[in-house]
């Protein structure tokens, strides 16, 4: 017994050091931007690069310019016929446009209305400052000190990290040169889509978002999560952090696929109750089943994510008819 106790625990910490290892970025590393990455992966993981490149993600920022000129007139959604200012005063667009698109100026500030795209019209928006509360989840390498980023739009490094490292010594197994998500505690992974999928400020209270943090950092020494009562924009990973789900290692990736489209609704791996149920089948069989054991009438359309994420909310509650 005491062998395959020590021998337990021999295990456990050669995985707490390869989870370690995988989570680390080497120290002194610099982004490097995302053609490098693309220019070496393309054929090895075609796939993911071709989808890369069409997805928002890569498209989350737009510099507006000579020689962006064919991209700006793909991207660009609003109607400025109507808009509150001038196309002119456009120097950047902020979002592919799939559900809305704000703009900036030339000092990187908000224009006052962003474009709702399904509903066709302008709504105000607060002309903030987006070097402290934009820009940093619309771009790669971006430093607010500087208003600067190395790459435009979210790209391999806001995942991986900064690849100078990798880039000089890509085939080096004694040197883990880039942080690989998939090989992280499932908690250090989450943190990563945490930097842009959460409420809060930094610790300092100076931007909207973690500057310093780096992918295998620990998140809560960068970032502090608001006390949200209610559904918001991008605070996903803040209601995660509170679920059970979280706690036993069902995390961000577990149910998204980070790489590109999967034809399912929010890049999920499968629909979206064939995804629950991959987990929980062992109690519920279907949709009308359950349903009926909750005395509830679901419509036709109901996914799991109907009672269980209302307005998208990323805590899996229990339904309505469970709390009373």
């Amino acid at each position: 017994m005491k062998r395959a106790l020590t021998l337990g625990w021999a295990v456990a910490a050669v995985t707490i050091a390869v989870a370690a290892l995988h989570a680390a970025v080497p120290d002194g590393a610099k982004y490097s931007g995302t053609r490098m990455c693309v220019a070496c992966h393309r054929a090895k993981h075609k796939d993911i690069v071709n989808s890369y490149i069409k997805s928002p993600m890569a498209n989350a920022l737009i510099e507006v310019n000579d020689d962006n000129e064919e991209k700006v007139t793909q991207y660009l959604k609003g109607d400025f016929k109507t808009a509150p200012f001038k196309q002119d005063d456009v120097a950047f667009i902020l979002a592919s446009g799939v559900h809305q698109q704000a703009y900036l100026d030339k000092d990187m500030k908000v224009l006052p209305a962003k474009w709702l795209v399904a509903d066709k019209k302008w709504v105000e928006t607060p002309a903030v400052d987006a070097t402290k509360e934009c820009l940093y989840c619309h771009s790669t390498g971006f430093v607010a000190a500087d208003k600067k980023y190395k790459t435009a739009g979210v790209g391999c490094e806001m995942c991986h990290g900064p690849g100078s490292a990798h880039i000089s010594a890509p085939a080096d197994k004694k040197l883990d040169t880039v942080a690989r998500p998939g090989e992280m505690d499932p908690k250090a992974s989450a943190a990563i889509c945490g930097q842009c999928h959460s409420r809060g400020r930094s610790v300092d209270g100076a931007t909207a978002f973690p500057q310093g943090f780096l992918p295998g950092g620990d998140f809560n020494k960068f970032f502090k999560h608001d006390e949200v009562k209610g559904p918001g924009l991008n605070q996903q990973f803040t209601d995660l952090v509170k679920t059970k789900h979280y706690e036993k290692g069902v995390v961000c990736a577990t149910c998204h696929d980070p790489h590109g489209e999967t034809g399912n609704i929010a890049q999920l791996r499968k629909p979206i109750t064939e995804t629950c149920l991959d987990c929980h089948k062992a109690k519920i069989v279907d949709i009308p089943t359950h349903a009926k054991s909750k005395n509830v009438t679901p419509p036709a359309d109901a996914t799991c994510a109907t009672c269980h994420m209302p307005e998208g909310r990323h805590l899996f509650d229990k339904t309505v008819a469970d709390k009373k």
